[in-house]
């Protein structure tokens, strides 16, 4: 039993990579030239996936699951936890934003990883419903 949940978890982490490589190679494709661009638009993804996370994570709440992030955990409405899921969102957007000012190379790593780590939450909220 143990061994086809380890299965089932690497093959959900495996889509959700994929996903998240096709959704940044789309978005750089038709940002054209200009690497800032390609930043924008990648940061544009997180966004999407984001919404995406929120809306799933609502609708798994209305299924009985629970927040897993400590720090929204805390947020005991709906409405708090909307308005903690914006926030955080746009601090993410406007850090990063910064970090691409001060060190390009390291913006693009953490927007990747943040990518391709929303893209696995967003599949994994997907699959619950």
């Amino acid at each position: 039993m143990k061994k086809q949940g380890k299965l089932r978890t690497q093959r959900v982490l495996r889509n959700a990579c994929i996903v998240g490589v096709f959704i940044g190679a789309v978005t750089a494709q038709c940002a054209g030239d200009d690497i800032s661009k390609k930043f924008d638009a990648s940061l544009y993804v997180m966004d999407v996936l984001n919404a995406g996370d929120l809306y799933f994570s609502m609708r798994a709440f209305d299924n009985g699951y629970q927040e897993l992030n400590p720090v929204l955990r805390m947020a005991r409405t709906d409405t708090a936890f909307v308005l903690s899921k914006v926030t955080l969102s746009v601090l993410n957007h406007i850090g990063l934003k910064w970090m691409y000012k001060k060190n390009r190379t390291v913006a693009w790593c953490m927007s990747i990883a943040a990518n391709i780590a929303l893209s696995y939450v967003v599949y994994k909220n997907w699959r619950l419903q």
